[in-house]
C-alpha cells in the first residue's frame, strides 16, 4: 500500500496556490481562496494515481471546506507554494505532513502590496508519492 501525504490549510487570506513539480513538469494541486477573517480548515490528501486535477476550495463567503484527495503519478515532488493578497489583512498557514509553513503572522500590508506576498522561495518542501 502506498503512502499518503497530507496538506492541512488553517489560514488563507486571500489565496494559496500549490504546485507539485518534477524536472520538466508540474501539477496544480491546491487553489484555495478565503478572506474576511473566515476560519479555514481544509485537508488535502495526496495519493498515488493518475492526475485528474487539483483541489479547489472557495471560502470567501464563509462556510466549511470539504476534504479533498489529489492523485499524482508515483515519484518525488517539490512543492512550490504561493500566497496572494487581494488587499487588507494577509495570512497563509498550512502544514505538509505535520510540518508548518506560511507567513509568520497575520499582517495588514499597505494597499500597494496587493499580489504575491509570500512564497516558499528557497525553502524546499519535498514529498514522495508511492
Amino acid at each position: 500500500m502506498g503512502t499518503t501525504n497530507t496538506i492541512n490549510v488553517t489560514a488563507c487570506d486571500n489565496q494559496l496556490l500549490i504546485c507539485a513539480t518534477q524536472s520538466g513538469l508540474s501539477y496544480a494541486i491546491v487553489d484555495l481562496n478565503s478572506g474576511f477573517g473566515n476560519p479555514v480548515d481544509a485537508t488535502i490528501n495526496i495519493v498515488a494515481g493518475a492526475y485528474q486535477g487539483g483541489y479547489y476550495g472557495n471560502n470567501v463567503n464563509g462556510g466549511s471546506l470539504p476534504p479533498g484527495t489529489v492523485a499524482l503519478p508515483a515519484g518525488t515532488y517539490d512543492l512550490t507554494c504561493i500566497g496572494i493578497d487581494w488587499g487588507g489583512p494577509f495570512q497563509i498557514t498550512f502544514t505538509v505532513n505535520g510540518v508548518q509553513y506560511g507567513s509568520s503572522t497575520s499582517s495588514y500590508p499597505p494597499v500597494e502590496d496587493i499580489g504575491v506576498l509570500w512564497s516558499t522561495g528557497t525553502t524546499p518542501i519535498t514529498i514522495t508519492v508511492s
